[in-house]
């Protein structure tokens, strides 16, 4: 038996696979369920993330009143902080209730003796290396009312804090250079990004030929060390943008993460933040991020917010549920990693925060000594989805900032379970999709999600129209171990996904260590623009006894 979700029961296939010379006889019968509706995408969708893992906001500031003579400083929340001390464990953020009390510490604490390491007016923030008894002299002596928290810790994903512990797997097949072909890029066009600016805040850039031609502009915050861990930057910025990159945007780069180890502060973070707002940046990449949260981080996140400027940032590299911030901030678009069939990587970090996911293993990037090498994490698919926003607000103008984040994730290719899901978000980034949105006469469906559940054998698949005209007919096609399963559905809208669902017989596994399916769509009646998403594969392994 085979049913789809829309359509009524149809006619199954019984097959019989002949393994060995012990014959064992497969059923694959599909029992699907209850007619129900398709699922589309902008039904779904939420401008606002999800986040409710995190409490963003300034739950780790204390409040001292201007009357207030002892305080106590909370120690740093970060953990596996590198004996560099990037966070110095003597800083003191304060914030400050109006300018007029700004101006009035800034001016006490330099008469005072008490210069500031540390300043961002826009937010009205300060940060000071003192001791306790120092900070509680300015605390008593000053009289001013502020609040205060520890710096935080930021680092590259690889190098976050001791939370979790290092991921470890295999990560899914490689990209190498053909992520701008699986994105549908428009590499022919000069003009793609022209007149963005986007702003890289990660590790200082060294030369290379793949910038060469680039228009980038260095802000300098952390001395360059250590090539090795520059490297990072610079990969991102070669996703970004020059001969190897998806857009010909404008970079202003921020060093905010030194190239011993990787790591920053996110006191330096929310600066250069602000600053990129300041100058005029349409976007933000930042490729980096931290397990605590940042009053001050989410003070220049809101403030960037606030004047129309998109953030990217990366959900993580653990292969948890728990996204990292800045990404978990609503507003910011949190980003995971797909491997080059199409699929999650297993070291992408998920969680309802998520929103979408785009190329993240092995992609061809800039590398030492004037060579090439290949870049896999969450790092590597935020510049992706960074550069596809910054060529579609380059040719559309009049799109505001808000609009961009609502139809980038409406123009996802949905993967994993049908409709958004804590593991891909909305679903994987298509900047051809994106570009063509609005163009009428594209027909076009892909092969979505497949999913398998461990505890029932439960397989769903999916595909989905991608164009803009209803599909009278969508086939969708499965093949497992060379038996192909037909379902059809009928008039298709666009946006919409289709699924079907069934279970494999319990003995399975006792045939195979691994299962690998393979859908493919088709559309009979009309001409199917887009080739490259057509088909999906995924492998499944013998799933383990929930008693181990």
């Amino acid at each position: 038996m085979f049913k789809d979700f829309r359509n009524n029961l149809r006619p199954g296939r019984l097959v019989l696979l002949i393994m060995g010379t012990v014959l064992v006889t497969w059923m694959i019968l599909w029992l699907w369920g209850g007619p129900t509706a398709s699922i589309a995408k902008d039904q779904a969708l939420h401008l606002s993330k999800n986040t409710t893992a995190h409490t963003p906001g300034r739950q780790n500031r204390r409040r001292h009143s201007a009357t207030q003579t002892t305080a106590k400083s909370p120690a740093s929340s970060s953990g596996g902080v590198s004996s560099d001390e990037t966070v110095n464990r003597d800083a003191h953020i304060v914030f400050l209730r109006n300018s007029e009390d700004y101006q009035r510490l800034r001016d006490w604490a330099t008469a005072n003796g008490f210069d500031p390491i540390g300043e961002i007016p826009q937010l009205r923030a300060l940060k000071f290396s003192l001791s306790d008894e120092d900070f509680h002299r300015l605390l008593r002596d000053s009289g001013i009312e502020l609040e205060e928290e520890s710096d935080t810790l930021v680092s590259i994903p690889d190098r976050l804090n001791d939370k979790y512990p290092a991921w470890t797997g295999n990560p899914g097949p490689a990209f190498g250079d053909t992520y701008r072909a699986f994105l549908g890029v428009d590499i022919d066009n000069p003009e793609r990004g022209h007149g963005i600016t986007i702003a890289l805040l990660d590790t200082a850039l060294f030369d290379h030929p793949a910038l060469k031609n680039a228009k980038v502009t260095s802000v300098s915050h952390q001395d360059s060390q250590d090539e090795a861990i520059a490297t990072h930057g610079t990969a991102v910025a070669s996703i970004l943008t020059g001969e190897t990159g998806i857009s010909n945007a404008e970079l202003l780069a921020y060093n905010v993460l030194d190239t011993e180890a990787g790591n920053g502060s996110a006191f330096d973070l929310a600066a250069a933040i602000v600053d990129a707002v300041d100058r005029g940046a349409a976007l933000i990449s930042m490729s980096l991020g931290t397990y605590d949260d940042s009053g001050v981080l989410h003070d220049a996140v809101n403030y960037a917010l606030a004047n129309n400027v998109l953030l990217v940032a990366a959900a993580g590299n653990n292969g948890v549920e728990d996204v990292c911030y800045p990404a978990a901030y609503e507003g910011v678009l949190a980003v995971g990693a797909i491997d080059a069939d199409g699929n999650v990587s297993g070291f992408s970090n998920y969680g309802e925060g998520l929103a979408l996911v785009a190329p993240g293993v092995g992609l061809q990037v800039a590398a030492p000594n004037d060579e090439y090498g290949y870049f896999s994490g969450t790092s590597a698919a935020v510049p992706c989805v960074t550069a596809v926003l910054a060529n579609y607000l380059s040719a559309n103008p009049a799109v505001t900032p808000a609009e961009a984040y609502a139809r980038i994730l409406l123009n996802c290719t949905d993967t994993e379970e049908p409709g958004f899901d804590a593991i891909s978000g909305y679903g994987i980034l298509d900047a051809e999709r994106l570009a063509e949105q609005d163009e009428h006469g594209i027909y076009d469906a892909a092969a979505a999600g497949i999913t398998l559940d461990d505890a029932t054998d439960t397989l769903t698949v999916a595909a989905q129209n991608t164009g803009t005209e209803t599909i009278g007919r969508l086939v969708l096609t499965t093949e497992i171990h060379g038996v192909e399963l037909v379902n059809e559905f009928e008039d298709v809208a666009p946006g919409t996904i289709v699924s079907a669902q069934g279970n494999l017989p319990d003995d399975i596994w006792k045939t195979t260590d691994t299962l690998t399916i393979r859908t493919t769509v088709s559309t009979p009646d009309v001409a199917d623009v887009r080739q490259r998403n057509q088909t999906h594969r995924q492998t499944f392994e013998v799933p383990v006894p929930a008693d181990q």
